[in-house]
């Protein structure tokens, strides 16, 4: 998710810090880069792994959980539950979160990694991807060509997306270039009722524009066959118990789930499971059969060119049709045909991946669009040396792959090299100077930083919580940083 700065006026630290919560001095301090899931489970397998580490958790958001808050499905409550267990780890006497607070170039509010490093004995990266993947076609510039991070960021009332405006209103067919779970979740979005989503922590300015939609069909285009498509069973379940909602499926290949295709598979459980569902809503349909809305996904196409309206009236500039190429397996690799076909629709969303971008003064893999890493230790480059003290864990280590609970083992593996190399002697020792943040609070007061602490988030939280049950929702969340701020220090803020 794109960074965001929040500056205060200079001279407005010395009160902050004094009230700024740190743990007591230990033996030796980590620094976590990003409070999303890996962040917080890097921190919880540091914890269990030493008694004498203390951790500090940064995020550029005064907001802590990142993709839990951000990025899971208003209509999924049930995962954004994990925020209960990263709170337990926060609230630890070991660990410190401190909020807007952006890793950077070290200039205006932020703070480099290598500063990090120099009061830290570690410093672990899990900082996400916040950045699309592009198709590569003409007329991606195109109106109503909308990133599907974006746009989930947005119903999700991301800051950087609480400004942007859609407008659903303009035509009926929705397409989706994609077929992983968050493009389930765009078309899942699309396809509700508003009545249905109200009640979740979508934002009101979503439940506003869904109001006014006038999509009733969305298709999902992915460039290979259904057994290799990347969303999971559960994520198609979902959407074939929409009310109103039918469900239909082109599979590009009539022999894409054969028997013979089914059994190759067999080995694969969940793989042949999904299989067999897709196969009998190829031959029967799906979802309510009488519903005035679709949901149709659509195999072995890849996109060549997304073409625009005409010279005039409102669709000018704006896609009216998508072009894609008939695909075939030629191993498990996606090889166009040469047939191409045109698909109307009104609006587009490009939803074939993340990946991550550069932090300053830290190796990274352009070819790979992720850091350089070996078992969670940062390289100098990529099958080079180990950089001391730099780690990575997260999508910033592996890429965008994936669920939450993936972050488990990804996140244990990159605590357990951290621990070996501070009982192998291969870590920097803790030194006279303040170490942590009691070092680098002084730094961060001569830039203007407001840090909050997860006390001063929980104002926040009692916030959003209270606002939600006045609206009749789980929670209402603040979408603005300096609204934000105001809550979390309001004692900083009232002057």
């Amino acid at each position: 998710l794109a960074r965001t700065r929040a500056v205060a006026p200079r001279g407005s630290w010395p009160r902050a810090a004094r009230a700024f919560s740190i743990a007591s001095s230990s033996p030796w301090r980590v620094a976590i880069i990003g409070s999303g899931p890996a962040g917080f489970y890097t921190a919880d397998a540091l914890l269990k792994g030493s008694s004498d580490v203390r951790v500090d958790i940064f995020d550029r958001l005064p907001v802590p959980y990142g993709l839990v808050r951000y990025g899971v499905a208003p209509d999924h409550p049930e995962v954004k539950n994990v925020t209960e267990r990263f709170a337990g780890i926060a609230r630890s006497e070991r660990v410190t979160f401190a909020g807007n607070v952006e890793v950077g170039d070290g200039q205006g509010a932020t703070v480099a990694a290598g500063e990090l490093l120099a009061k830290y004995q570690a410093v672990v990266l899990a900082c996400g991807a916040d950045r699309d993947r592009a198709l590569g076609v003409p007329g991606e510039d195109l109106d109503h060509v909308i990133s599907a991070r974006e746009f989930v960021a947005w119903y999700n009332g991301h800051p950087s997306s609480a400004g942007h405006a859609y407008d659903l209103a303009q035509h009926d067919t929705a397409l989706v270039v994609g077929q992983g779970n968050v493009a389930l979740d765009v078309a899942r979005v699309l396809l509700k009722s508003v009545e249905d989503l109200a009640s979740t922590d979508i934002s009101p300015a979503a439940v506003e524009a869904l109001s006014r939609s006038a999509i009733r069909r969305v298709l999902l285009v992915g460039r290979r066959g259904p057994l290799q498509a990347a969303f999971t069973t559960k994520e198609l379940r979902e959407l074939t118990q929409i009310p109103g909602v039918r469900v239909a499926i082109d599979l590009g290949d009539p022999e894409a789930l054969s028997p013979e295709a089914l059994d190759a598979v067999k080995g694969d459980r969940p793989r042949r499971r999904q299989g067999e569902l897709l196969a009998k809503l190829a031959a029967e349909g799906g979802g309510d059969p009488t519903g005035e809305r679709e949901c149709r996904f659509v195999f072995h196409r890849q996109p060549a060119a997304i073409l625009p309206g005409g010279d005039s009236g409102p669709a000018r500039g704006a896609v009216a049709a998508a072009r894609f190429e008939r695909t075939r397996l030629e191993g498990s690799r996606a090889v166009g045909t040469g047939e191409m076909e045109d698909f109307p629709c009104g609006y587009l969303f490009r939803s074939i991946g993340y990946e991550a971008s550069p932090l300053p003064g830290v190796p990274f893999d352009s070819r790979t669009r992720r850091v350089p890493q070996a078992g969670g230790r940062v390289l100098a480059s990529p099958g080079g040396e180990p950089v001391p003290g730099l780690y990575a864990s997260g999508w910033y280590k592996r890429g965008p792959t994936g669920v939450i609970l993936s972050n488990i083992s990804d996140a244990g593996e990159t605590a357990q090299a951290l621990l070996e190399d501070w009982r192998a002697g291969r870590l920097r020792r803790p030194g006279p100077e303040p170490e942590g943040l009691a070092g680098l609070l002084p730094v961060l007061e001569a830039r203007g930083a407001r840090p909050v602490d997860f006390a001063a988030w929980e104002r926040v939280d009692a916030h959003e919580q209270a606002e939600g049950q006045r609206l009749g929702k789980r929670i209402c969340k603040v979408t603005d940083v300096e609204e934000m701020l105001r809550l979390a220090l309001p004692a900083m803020t009232s002057d």
